[in-house]
């Protein structure tokens, strides 16, 4: 876990008030107790020819703090009336019965978070090659070190899977493949 004290919550909601529920939140989440954010990855858009961003799981708002659950939950009794009825009709329980709606992360995937995502919550483009046996080999960004977690790539649209999971939705990542000559001075190791 990260040596800050802060922690992640992931809160489930409906994808229709995910933006309106963490806009909430991010205006009564003190910043000293954290951050409120909706994950986000860079994927490169092939009919534009440009690097956009997307939503990195549908449904899913992450508060980054040191807030306790039910303190956390204080929080959420404080937002606006109609989110709120919302938020708390589908989370209320959820502090008694041990739901699915608000989890937190473990220790390992805490690490792997705060390494890929940015201050703003958004995981940017690495760029690699690819090496023998068609595996990804990373050299910049932010999937550099977790070349061994991609059990899928598309290389023409320049996506990664990996095998971590959040609520049953794999990790995407964006992943350029270049030439290997674009790093000079590495062996590219024959199939």
């Amino acid at each position: 876990m990260p040596s800050d004290g802060f922690h992640y919550h992931i809160l489930r909601v409906s994808y229709q008030k995910q933006h309106e529920i963490c806009n909430q939140l991010q205006t009564r989440l003190p910043a000293i107790h954290g951050r409120v954010f909706i994950p986000m990855w860079e994927y490169y858009r092939r009919d534009r020819k440009s690097i956009e961003t997307k939503l990195m799981f549908i449904g899913y708002i992450f508060i980054r703090t040191d807030l306790s659950r039910s303190e956390l939950y204080d929080v959420c009794k404080n937002l606006a009336k109609p989110v709120r009825a919302h938020l708390l009709d589908d989370i209320d329980h959820l502090w008694d019965k041990n739901e699915d709606s608000l989890f937190d992360l473990t220790p390992e995937e805490e690490l792997f978070f705060d390494s890929i995502l940015d201050d703003t919550g958004t995981e940017r483009m690495s760029r690699g090659y690819l090496g023998s046996g068609d595996r990804a080999v990373v050299m910049e960004g932010p999937l550099k070190g977790y070349a061994d977690r991609i059990v899928k790539l598309d290389k023409r649209n320049w996506i990664a899977w990996l095998d971590m999971q959040i609520g049953g939705q794999l990790v995407k990542a964006g992943l350029q493949i270049c030439h290997p000559a674009t790093w000079p001075g590495e062996e590219v190791l024959p199939d």
